[in-house]
């Protein structure tokens, strides 16, 4: 299961967001309760921002197929970074041969010209049925 981890408030480390606390999202990657079956990690991504940045429109930016606590430009950025507003996801996928990691696919998803930043947290399951059907509510 993929995990989401979003934060807006006061300054703040990111490693005391994604590594230090007890039910941090890299400790959720590694060693998640309430889960019955093995899960396949496939990618860790984040961007945040702080309001001191010069361009706030353009957050910092992070994403790999690596392992996130294997990580240790992660670890790294983490412990010197101070942000305001952070949007990070380690992404799980089924054991499934179909299955493609890439840091393509590792989330969040940032668009040119969108201002929104995008991670989703599940599966889009009977996306072919559905999909010419969502054509409609899609402005070019």
């Amino acid at each position: 299961m993929c995990r989401v981890l979003m934060y807006l408030g006061k300054p703040i480390s990111v490693a005391d967001l994604l590594i230090n606390p007890d039910n941090s999202l890299i400790k959720q990657s590694y060693a998640p309760t309430m889960m019955r079956v093995i899960q396949n990690l496939a990618g860790f991504g984040m961007a945040c921002w702080h309001d001191d940045m010069p361009d706030t429109t353009q957050p910092l930016y992070y994403r790999t197929t690596a392992l996130p606590f294997y990580d240790r430009n992660l670890a790294s950025l983490s412990h010197n970074l101070t942000i305001n507003m952070l949007l990070a996801h380690v992404r799980g996928v089924v054991y499934d041969e179909r299955q493609v990691v890439t840091e393509l696919n590792a989330h969040p998803f940032i668009f040119d010209d969108v201002n929104f930043i995008l991670a989703h947290n599940g599966s889009l399951e009977g996306l072919n049925e559905i999909k010419y059907s969502l054509h409609k509510h899609i402005t070019p």
